[in-house]
Formats: structure tokens, sequence, C-alpha cells
């Protein structure tokens, strides 16, 4: 089915709107992230031709915030996090009940410590994207792609078929507590080196108003953004955000 952009944004509001009750019922701290971040202090709210939203816990944290989730989510979403249907990926998202969360949800990336070496850095964040895309090889289906890229899946498939699902994310979790989080003085997903940030730009957060509530950014949200995006007070030319809220979106049901 096809939704408009602004009611796949309005559903993807009021996930975040739950997950900020939640975190901030249990004291579980949480950052709005990449273009959600840019979308809070440039748009104070989603950015107008988004349609999903980024947030990110670290990693010492995150078993608690799944285990909260799964507990007190309201009975409307679910929390996708290594389930047998879950999009493969190694960090969870909170979705609508009847949709997949491939197309309709909040993103909850694990934001883990690097040791601040650059070449040991680089290397980690290769690492755990490889391990990613094993783990997307070993659940994705082949019929979901064409031509060359299904033939090349259905290699990889049997090139992996050895190696359990559960080793690939034991793995991945060995690679988030190589460096503690509570020691780490860099701090990133495993996007690569490029989106690393200093975790003194994280606390204490600040709060920052979103729509018609408040969520939790950096304390130098200002370093973290320009880090990413360099001049980020510009939207781009062309950009049109009352053309962008009536565009459809592809979504599907379960």
């Amino acid at each position: 089915m096809k939704m408009k952009l602004q009611e796949v944004q309005d559903r993807s509001n009021e996930m975040l709107r739950e997950v900020v009750r939640i975190c901030e019922k249990e004291s579980i701290p949480y950052y709005m992230f990449y273009g959600s971040l840019l979308g809070t202090v440039r748009h104070k709210g989603m950015i107008p031709w988004d349609s999903d939203i980024d947030i990110a816990v670290p990693s010492d944290c995150y078993d608690r915030f799944s285990e909260a989730m799964e507990r007190e989510l309201d009975e409307k979403f679910w929390w996708d996090y290594r389930s047998e249907r879950s999009y493969p990926r190694c960090f969870g998202r909170v979705g609508a009940v009847g949709f997949d969360t491939y197309y309709l949800h909040v993103d909850v990336y694990r934001l883990i410590g690097y040791s601040g070496r650059e070449h040991a850095d680089r290397r980690m964040s290769e690492w755990g994207h490889k391990l990613i895309r094993m783990r997307l090889v070993k659940t994705v289906n082949p019929l979901e792609y064409r031509g060359k890229k299904r033939l090349l899946v259905r290699l990889l498939k049997v090139l992996l078929f050895p190696i359990p699902l559960k080793a690939i994310i034991r793995a991945y979790d060995r690679l988030c507590r190589r460096c503690p989080y509570e020691k780490a003085q860099i701090v990133g997903t495993q996007d690569g080196p490029a989106w690393l940030i200093e975790k003194a730009w994280l606390e204490p957060a600040q709060k920052a108003d979103y729509e018609d509530f408040s969520v939790r950014i950096p304390r130098d949200w200002d370093k973290v953004l320009k880090r990413w995006y360099g001049d980020y007070s510009t939207p781009p030319s062309g950009a049109d955000p009352e053309l962008a809220g009536k565009k459809s979106v592809e979504i599907r049901e379960w």
C-alpha cells in the first residue's frame, strides 16, 4: 500500500513520543541522531522530506532500553530487535503493529565506544560493517534482488552457510564491547570513521522542542552537526517542504 509522506511522518512522530516517554520514565539516556538531530535543530521536528527517525542509545544501556521497550510499549507499537522477521541489521527498530519495520520505524542505533586511534577505529568500523553485511546475506531472501545481484546473494549465502547467524551476532556484540563505552572518549555507530564524535559533546544533554513535545539532543549539537554535515543550517536548494509532504511512500503491511 501507499501512504502519504505526511502520514508516515505523523506515525513516526507518534512512535518517537512513546519512546521518549519510556526513556524518561526509566531514566535511559538517548540522543536524537543523524538527520533527526538536524531536523530537530533546523525544523523543530522531522526534516520535511524525510520518512524515518534516528536516535542513538549508549551501548551500556542498550539491553535495559530493549527490555523497557518489550515491557512498556503501547500495544499499538512493537520492538523489532533480532526477531525472526526483522530486517537484517544489528540494531533495533520501534515499529507500528501491522506494518513491516523496513518501511515504518524509529531506528535505535547502538552507540559504542572507540579507541580514539584513527587506524584502529577505521578497522573496527570496517569489521562492524562487514558483520552487518554478513547478517544481511544470512537472512535476506535472494528473490528481493534481480539479475546479477540475486546470483551474488545466492553465492554468498552458500559461502556463509557454515557460519551460524548467532555466531555473527555474538561477534558483533564482542565488537561493541571492545572499547568500553564508559571509558571511551570517541563514540559512534557502525557507519564509519566520518561519523565518529567526541563523547564529551553528548553530556549533559540538552532538551529541544520537537513538534509539540521535547527531546534530548547532544550538549554540543552544533559541533556534532558540523562534523557530520558541514554547513547544516541551509536546506538543500530545490527542497520544497510543502511538495514533499504530498509525496507517497510505499509501505508494507503484515
